[in-house]
């Protein structure tokens, strides 16, 4: 029998399903296999195969760990999900940023690349999935003389454009004094990866910024808000918003809470859960701070779609933050207040802590991702 080449369609859509390792042991059978694997269309391909099938998921632990009083990010473990098995460590991962030995801060993660800021401005991109890092330059920030000033950062990715944001928000109180006739002052600095330039963002914006990290979803950059007229009003009393902004700044859209949420809080957490844009408020218990229920937007920008999907009758003491559903979307997977990840079965409605194959760091980020042969070139 004749031996026949395989069609290049079959090939790729084979390769399409096979996990990231796989594909990067695949590229030195031979030229015609690498550069289908590093093509641009086979990379968005397979990303969007795994997204639709629910493959190629990884929980990563970000350690956390105080280093001479100062909180540093230290070696990131991923392992698989939601089985929470076969751990690895990439040690040493970010190590140009702790030579400088700076505060390390974990920023976000869009399409396979996490994103982390040091506290002198220093941003590092990172694929985990290839081991590929990359360092930005911080961005000139303008100094401001009066009142104090603080600083946040955010990652997204547009995918008209197929370019991945770094957002850098400085905000800035004048305490007791009006800053160029304001009372608070907010500057926005964006940098493009294929531009690999900062562009500073010429608008107002009417709100006072969480400077926490954005959450990304539907496309759009998510935070909590509160008008800025509200800047000296108790935390518990304010009006807040989720406010969503294109990633590059440049238009932003109101979205509404359910009417219960609207007051009485003092915090609130964004996140992601099956794909929804998440909430949950953190309101004050017998004991400080207490989480006491989780809310999705079903459908998105459409008030009338949000849905309780737990409720604590008594409250979770301290800031719980759901992390993602399961793959049989019958658990919630958290962050708990003691730095444990724990399942929330939904069906019986109780905690139960994780066993893991290896120790988890006593402090840590957790976010599942996608892996992915996204470039940083």
């Amino acid at each position: 029998m004749a031996n026949q080449e395989l069609p290049q369609e079959l090939i790729s859509d084979v390769l399409c399903h096979l996990p990231v390792k796989s594909l990067l042991r695949f590229r030195s059978l031979s030229k015609s296999y690498f550069f289908e694997i590093m093509s641009p269309q086979f990379i968005k391909r397979h990303y969007t195969k795994s997204l639709q099938t629910n493959t190629n998921l990884s929980l990563l632990i970000t350690e956390v760990c105080k280093q001479d009083s100062r909180i540093v990010v230290g070696d990131i473990t991923f392992m698989d999900f939601d089985s929470l098995k076969n751990p690895v460590t990439l040690r040493n991962a970010l190590e140009k940023v702790k030579l400088l030995q700076q505060e390390s801060r974990f920023v976000g993660s869009c399409n396979g690349l996490l994103c982390l800021s040091t506290s002198h401005g220093n941003i590092a991109l990172l694929n985990f999935s290839t081991r590929k890092c990359r360092f930005l330059s911080p961005p000139k920030q303008e100094e401001f003389t009066n009142g104090d000033h603080a600083w946040g950062y955010s990652f997204a990715y547009d995918n008209s454009t197929d370019d991945y944001y770094v957002i850098r928000i400085t905000q800035t109180a004048g305490l007791g004094l009006l800053i160029d006739g304001r009372l608070i002052r907010s500057e926005v600095l964006v940098y493009t990866l294929r531009t690999n330039a900062w562009k500073k963002v010429n608008k107002d914006f009417p709100f006072t910024f969480d400077l926490k990290r954005g959450v990304y979803v539907s496309a759009m950059l998510h935070f909590i808000f509160a008008p800025i007229s509200q800047f000296r009003t108790p935390w518990k009393d304010r009006t807040y918003m989720i406010v969503a902004f294109t990633p590059d700044f440049n238009n932003y859209t109101e979205l509404p809470l359910p009417d219960c949420l609207v007051k009485g809080y003092v915090y609130f957490n964004l996140s992601i859960l099956g794909g929804c844009l998440c909430v949950s408020p953190i309101g004050i218990g017998p004991r400080g701070y207490s989480t006491n229920s989780v809310w999705l937007m079903k459908e998105y920008g459409v008030k009338e779609s949000w849905m309780q999907i737990i409720s604590f009758s008594n409250g979770l003491e301290g800031m719980w933050t759901p992390v993602a559903y399961s793959l049989k979307e019958d658990k919630v997977l958290w962050l708990a207040n003691d730095n444990t990840y724990q399942w929330y079965d939904l069906t019986e409605k109780q905690m139960n802590k994780i066993e893991t194959e290896k120790p988890l760091p006593k402090l840590s980020i957790g976010v599942v991702s996608v892996g992915s042969l996204v470039s940083l070139e």
